[in-house]
């Protein structure tokens, strides 16, 4: 499954990148409520700033083989940041512009519940901009008529919640179509959800809420006003002057607790009187109300169906005697770390068995919550280790100690460990392979310590990375301390020499090359460096050189009719010493004299090419002057 959170166009968190990720993803949602998002980014995310309060759309998405689904739609209403710079955002669902506008003062007689929905939306959005606009959507029609009056000034969501939903019962939702918010209205959460909730399987937390604040066990039924006296019709008339009934057995274990109950549209006392009975029944009862808290076993990704909601779940606790549809009233999901989701489901039923109520009156609720122990943790963890992949098959194997930890992850060539061969091992000690099974051996690639064993890379390319190593060997090239050397076989046919060709890259020497044959008998027979000013060549033969002009040169071809005999006489030959040894040779620069002729274009180099056809041009001048003088 992908997840993406978006701020308007921005993207905020995406699981199919690794540039875009918050530090923390949490989602919660609640029936009848708005939902919150609560997200963290650190500073150097790269749209840190393009979130703003109360403007920026939010959305989380995921997205699966089925589609994609909009988890939430709503706005920041709070950033917090630490010292630190990493940011936290809070933020409210749709519902939540609903607060933004308050409704009029109205009394509404006989008003459907599509008819109350529309009036409010519409002034709603007549005071909103156009993306806070919810529009009435499925609305549930159960006949109700709504005749209520707006005594105060209440927001649209108070209103809602207060006139329709408090007294009528329901359940209101947001969903997105087009573009558009839409708000839902249903009077039963009907769906079924196939997934099962069972103890020690996937039930983290069981909580019993037992209370007797609407216990009663005498009942004063009152039904329709009579139009004359406007008083309500009783059953005293059919009831031996008695207004009231009772359950004896109740009385005898509780006591006389009288109660009061409408019956608006009866106006017969013998009606009044058997609908009376029915309802004592369970007045004499106490309320019980169960919460489960289970972890959605779709998030480790196996095949079973997602839990939303307001799905209806079949709970099965044999040790709690418990089997009975709950609903999930309460959705919460960590996207970072699921281990951390979970689901709350409620439920609330009438029981007559012997529980143990407090005799004090202000203490309305007995909480029995029930803790479950380490093994059932571990029953879980192991289950979900084995419905991933273990014990069930899978191409991923985690192996766990004795408490249910994780301990190493294995990626396999078989969906079988025990017949995997090849296999890549992660686990405390870093990345290992083998090719021989899950017993190995096993050999470390990377470790734990952050060392890299670079027998492993095989293909590809390294770009942009910079290696400081002071030994070894690159593509046959020696790694010293200063460089790169080469060392090579030395053979030559005519006038047979032996011997070992040492070739050096320099690094940190002022040659950038250097070079030395030495032979079998351990004599250097030839040697030179190229340094960045300076070529020598030690003991060099040179055979069959050539100059190479080719033809690209041909252009604007003639002879040199110029006196070349005057510009060798116009250039000094000097003697100097370099390197312990004498040289003789042309010098360049304003003490010198040389012929213009010899240098290069910028005067700063000794054209050799010039200089040799300067001494043959003057040699043919020489020989000329000689045969005319014998003439």
């Amino acid at each position: 499954m992908i997840v993406k959170l978006l701020s308007d166009d921005y993207i905020i968190h995406d699981t199919s990148s690794y540039d875009y990720r918050c530090a923390k993803l949490n989602l919660k949602q609640k029936l009848n409520t708005s939902n919150t998002l609560v997200f963290t980014i650190l500073p150097n995310h790269p749209n840190y700033n393009k979130i703003s309060k109360l403007v920026s759309i939010i959305k989380l998405i995921e997205i699966n083989q089925d589609g994609q689904e909009v988890m939430f739609k709503g706005r920041v209403i709070e950033s917090t940041d630490t010292i630190d710079g990493i940011r936290t955002f809070t933020c409210e669902g749709v519902l939540g512009y609903l607060n933004d506008t308050i409704q009029l003062l109205r009394i509404g007689e006989n008003i459907s519940i599509n008819e109350y929905l529309k009036t409010c939306l519409d002034k709603h959005n007549q005071m909103v901009e156009k993306e806070k606009n919810i529009y009435v959507g499925d609305v549930f029609d159960n006949g109700i008529c709504i005749s209520n009056m707006d005594k105060k000034r209440l927001t649209t969501m108070s209103s809602i919640q207060d006139i329709l939903i408090d007294q009528y019962g329901g359940y209101i939702s947001i969903r997105e179509e087009d573009n558009r918010n839409y708000l839902d209205y249903n009077y039963y959460c009907d769906h079924l959800n196939s997934q099962e909730i069972k103890f020690k399987k996937n039930i983290l937390d069981l909580e019993q809420y037992i209370t007797s604040v609407d216990l009663i066990t005498a009942l004063i039924p009152l039904g329709e006003k009579d139009p004359e006296t406007e008083l309500p019709i009783t059953i005293e008339t059919v009831n031996d002057g008695n207004e009231y009934i009772y359950d004896e057995d109740a009385i005898l274990k509780y006591g006389w607790i009288y109660g009061v109950k409408e019956y608006p549209k009866i106006s017969d006392p013998n009606e009044l009187l058997e609908k009376a009975n029915q309802d004592l029944s369970q007045l004499t009862k106490m309320s019980l109300s169960l919460t489960i808290t289970a972890i959605d076993l779709s998030l480790v990704e196996v095949d079973i169906e997602k839990i939303r909601l307001g799905d209806n779940l079949k709970c099965v606790s044999k040790e709690h005697k418990i089997d009975d549809y709950f609903l999930c009233v309460v959705l919460e999901k960590d996207y970072l770390d699921p281990s951390n989701s979970k689901i709350t489901l409620d439920k609330t039923i009438a029981t007559s068995s012997d529980l143990a109520v407090t005799t004090n009156r202000d203490i309305l609720k007995v909480n029995n919550n029930l803790n479950l122990n380490t093994q059932v943790f571990q029953e879980l963890v192991q289950e979900k280790v084995d419905l991933i992949n273990g014990n069930n098959g899978g191409y991923i194997y985690t192996k766990t100690d004795s408490f249910g930890r994780p301990r190493a992850t294995y990626y396999m060539d078989s969906n079988d460990i025990d017949l995997a061969q090849n296999i890549l091992r992660i686990d405390a000690s870093g990345i290992a392979f083998s090719s021989s099974g899950k017993d190995g051996p096993f050999n470390i690639a990377w470790g734990i310590n952050r060392e890299l064993d670079a027998s492993y890379i095989k293909k590809g390319s390294l770009k942009d990375i910079m290696i400081e190593c002071s030994d070894g060997i690159i593509g046959g090239w020696n790694i010293t301390n200063i460089g790169l050397q080469s060392t090579s076989d030395y053979k030559v046919n005519e006038n047979p020499k032996e011997g070992k060709l040492y070739f050096n890259i320099n690094s940190n020497s002022t040659s950038i090359l250097d070079w030395k044959v030495i032979l079998s008998n351990g004599n250097s027979y030839k040697n030179g460096y190229l340094k960045p000013d300076e070529l020598k060549i030690n003991n060099i033969d040179i055979n069959n050189a050539y100059l190479d002009q080719e033809e690209k040169i041909n252009q604007d071809i003639r002879l040199f009719n110029e006196n070349a005999l005057n510009e060798v006489i116009n250039t000094n030959i000097y003697t100097y010493q370099q390197d312990n040894e004498k040289q003789i040779s042309f010098l360049t620069g304003n003490n010198y004299q040389i012929s213009d002729k010899l240098l290069s274009s910028d005067k700063k180099k000794i054209n050799i090419i010039n200089a040799l056809a300067i001494v043959y041009k003057a040699v043919q001048e020489l020989n000329e002057k000689i045969e005319g003088g014998k003439n």
